[in-house]
């Protein structure tokens, strides 16, 4: 590797993780002599959206949303330099789709020393009420999923959520998908209106009906579902997976086959595309796009773009650049 200009480090201090993997970076740094170095500028997560220069790595210590806030900064300056991931979110979703170190010791290593990147697509969306482009560069949702996270989000801001859910870990947000299961089945008796989607496709109409809209660059959401099991995070596509609501389908089960990423054969109840898109999605009442774990915008419509190979990561040690 030859000599370092200028690598961010960027960490999350308002999380607990970020703040502890941010301490462990300062050390592991230290320890190969770049600790007080110019060469590394270290970055809080809310002060990166003003942060100016051109580095030629960025080091993201924090979990999905911290690497998709890196990726987003480097889209709207224009750059492309690496982005290498110290894993220290929730899920890890991406770190885990792209089979990173989940280890600090190994993932600082990696980041540090790494050289080899392996290109990442991106799922550009942009809300018909908004003129301001975001990037999804995991898997976005509408509907469902969304719905849910908006929840879990209203939730923890609460002291006493926040001590209740310690023990649940993990398992809080399929508690939160059983109750909320419960209550679609509960509105599609009482007859309530459903959700009504027209999706615009290359050569394609579909409308649909629908309970849960997911659109994918990786295969996985939230780690432990895998609505997208089809998708490749290099292949220039995006997947998108509708589940069509008042068909009589029992949640539960559909809920467990989307865990294991085995509901495809549901035909009655599953549509499944693969495109390069642009993609048009009008909504019959307006819905919170969930990208990446985050909630940013609310809107009726939504247009999808890919941005194949548009970013590179850091996923392996040797020093020639894929």
């Amino acid at each position: 590797m030859g000599p370092v200009s200028e690598w961010f480090v960027v960490e999350n201090a308002s999380s607990r993780m970020g703040r502890s993997a941010g301490r462990r970076a300062r050390a592991a740094a230290a320890r190969r002599g770049l600790g007080g170095s110019p060469s590394l500028r270290w970055l809080d997560l809310k002060d990166l959206g003003e942060a100016q220069g051109r580095p030629e790595r960025v080091i993201v210590v924090g979990g999905d949303g911290s690497i998709n806030a890196a990726a987003t900064w480097l889209l709207e300056r224009g750059l492309d330099c690496p982005i290498a991931v110290v894993p220290a979110g929730t899920g890890n979703n991406l770190a885990r789709g792209l089979g990173l170190p989940l280890d600090a010791a190994d993932a600082l290593e990696l980041a540090f020393a790494g050289g080899r990147t392996r290109p990442l697509d991106a799922i550009a969306y942009q809300a018909r009420g908004e003129g301001r482009r975001r990037i999804a560069i995991q898997t976005a949702a509408l509907g469902f999923p969304a719905e849910i996270a908006g929840r879990y989000d209203a939730l923890r801001r609460h002291r006493l959520f926040r001590f209740l859910c310690v023990p649940a870990g993990p398992y809080i947000y399929r508690i939160l998908a059983f109750l909320g299961l419960a209550a679609q089945k509960r509105r599609e008796r009482r007859g309530d209106g459903l959700l009504g989607v027209r999706c615009s496709l290359p050569g394609e109409v579909l409308e649909e009906s629908v309970f849960a809209i997911f659109i994918g660059n990786e295969r996985s959401l939230g780690g432990n579902f895998h609505p997208c099991p089809r998708a490749e995070v290099d292949d220039g596509a995006l997947d998108l997976c509708l589940i069509r609501a008042g068909t009589g389908a029992r949640y539960l089960e559909l809920f467990r086959s989307i865990i294991r990423g085995e509901h495809l054969s549901l035909e009655r109840t599953v549509v499944y595309r693969q495109t390069r898109g642009p993609v048009e999605i009008e909504l019959s009442q307006p819905c919170r796009f969930l990208a990446d774990g985050d909630l940013w915008v609310q809107d009726q419509g939504f247009r999808l773009e890919v941005l194949p190979r548009r970013f590179r990561v850091i996923a392996g040690s040797d020093t020639m650049g894929a």
